[in-house]
């Protein structure tokens, strides 16, 4: 956890991991929209504004979701304190979106935990990263949890292909036999 900062969530961030039913996702969806109600000023102002009666909220598909625009004007969060990162939008209409990170390593767990739930250990596959408008800019989420799951690759082909169009396709075609994710 990030030490630098005040966070306060009503449980320990890591029991998102023992989501396991319909009900159990739900109650931790009522959980944290109740948090981020009572901790996110601008959610809070945005549900207010919007006259969301909180008490009559008791399924998560009836959680008002906050306008994307809002991250490009407004620090989200419900934190005290810098962030450990900020990852940006690739910036449609002029202006990036941004998205304040207050835990890395949670973050890094959740997106690692999930894939290997989904498609098995990231080891045993070469990850290909052909993302040439996300690898010319800095701040995008993407390339970093792309290049996380390289470096979990046992694999040496597994990496960013920017402009590489003949080595991609020579990787590709050589390693037939393995799992290959190409992003």
């Amino acid at each position: 956890m990030n030490e630098n900062n005040s966070y306060k969530l009503p449980w320990h961030p890591n029991k998102i991991f023992e989501i396991d039913s319909d009900a159990s996702f739900n109650k931790m969806a009522l959980d944290l929209f109740h948090f981020q109600y009572a901790n996110n000023a601008v959610y809070h102002d945005y549900c207010d504004l919007i006259k969301v009666e909180t008490n009559n909220i008791d399924h998560y598909s009836k959680i008002p979701f906050l306008p994307i625009s809002f991250f490009k004007t407004h620090d989200v969060k419900c934190f005290e304190g810098e962030p450990e990162i900020v990852f940006t939008s690739s910036g449609t209409g002029g202006i990036n979106s941004r998205h304040e990170i207050f835990d890395l390593k949670l973050y890094e767990i959740s997106f690692m935990q999930y894939f290997t739930a989904y498609f098995g250990d990231p080891k045993d596959y070469i990850f290909l990263g052909l993302l040439p408008s996300y690898l010319e800019r800095t701040g995008s989420s993407l390339i970093y949890m792309v290049d996380h799951l390289i470096q979990a690759s046992q694999y040496s082909e597994s990496g960013f292909f920017l402009y590489e169009d003949e080595k991609l396709l020579r990787i590709i075609a050589d390693n037939k036999d393995k799992k290959i994710i190409l992003f």
